[in-house]
């Protein structure tokens, strides 16, 4: 029989906003946010390779994605004595994850960080939210009073549905070098960021011309779309090695950040810098010291 307290812990989940895929994206209020056709096709690539996306992120990884996002979860911000009285749940820091994917990092904070009363899950793609919202289905109970929310939205990370200063925690994994305006991006975070809240930046950065970074690039440029396109989508798979070329240098981030309204206040690297956790805060907002 299951005990009162593992009924606590479910998660709520609010329903999949019924938001259109095409043209527009509704933001709450009642204006309609325009998409480029670079955010169009990006959109329609992850609807398609959503089934088996994370079968092939563990794979191409050898499970390291899991390691990082653990890690980075394990850093979130815990201030959340000051704001219980503040989310929806009535308790609890609230956590924006954009780019939310198949929920990979909600799953993470609901088993670690139980004191995140309120989780929103963003993306652009549908049939990802499908994914996530289905994964997290399992776990509601019916007491819809209890436990943590989990909220999943759809919508473009360049015009967030969200007021100012709402999030302690604002996570976003793998998805800013699919993003087509990342200053635009950037400045909504530092929006809708709290005062004293943290923004976690988990992504692969080019690497410099160096012996690595020529394995790497035989890795993403061949390896991966290889394996890619025999296990789901051969285009998906050529275009996601090709996105890490777009990304800026970490020093020309930090720059691009800091244009943005927000201060890279400490940063960790794996496979020779070509992986990065980067932490920022609201500009003001001084960290505890940065590691490289």
């Amino acid at each position: 029989m299951e005990s009162q307290h593992a009924k606590r812990d479910r998660p709520r989940q609010s329903p999949l906003a019924q938001l259109p895929v095409q043209s527009n994206l509704h933001s709450e209020g009642s204006k309609s946010v325009a998409l480029s056709g670079q955010a169009l096709a990006v959109q329609e690539m992850f609807d398609r390779i959503a089934p088996r996306y994370d079968l092939l992120n563990r794979l191409l990884s050898l499970r390291q994605d899991v390691r990082w996002r653990r890690e980075m979860c394990s850093l979130l911000p815990t201030v959340c004595a000051d704001v219980a009285t503040r989310n929806d749940s009535g308790a609890g820091c609230a956590l924006l994850d954009l780019a939310c994917g198949t929920g990979d990092v909600l799953a993470e904070v609901l088993r670690s960080r139980p004191d995140y009363g309120r989780l929103v899950g963003f993306d652009l793609s549908r049939e990802m939210l499908g994914v996530a919202s289905r994964r997290f289905a399992g776990k509601n109970s019916s007491a819809l009073g209890e436990g943590p929310v989990v909220e999943l939205v759809q919508g473009t990370a360049t015009a967030l549905p969200f007021g100012d200063k709402s999030f302690e925690a604002i996570t976003i994994a793998f998805g800013l070098r699919n993003v087509d305006d990342r200053p635009a991006a950037l400045r909504e975070i530092a929006r809708v960021a709290a005062p004293h809240g943290r923004v976690f930046v988990l992504e692969f950065f080019p690497l410099p011309r160096s012996i690595m970074g020529f394995v790497f690039e035989i890795y993403f440029k061949r390896i991966l779309p290889l394996v890619g396109g025999l296990l789901s989508d051969r285009r998906a798979y050529r275009y996601l090695p090709d996105s890490v070329a777009t990304m800026p240098s970490f020093g020309e981030f930090r720059e691009v950040a800091r244009s943005a309204g927000l201060k890279v206040v400490a940063s960790k690297s794996w496979l020779f810098g070509g992986c990065r956790l980067v932490v920022m805060a609201p500009m003001g907002v001084m960290g505890n010291g940065a590691s490289s």
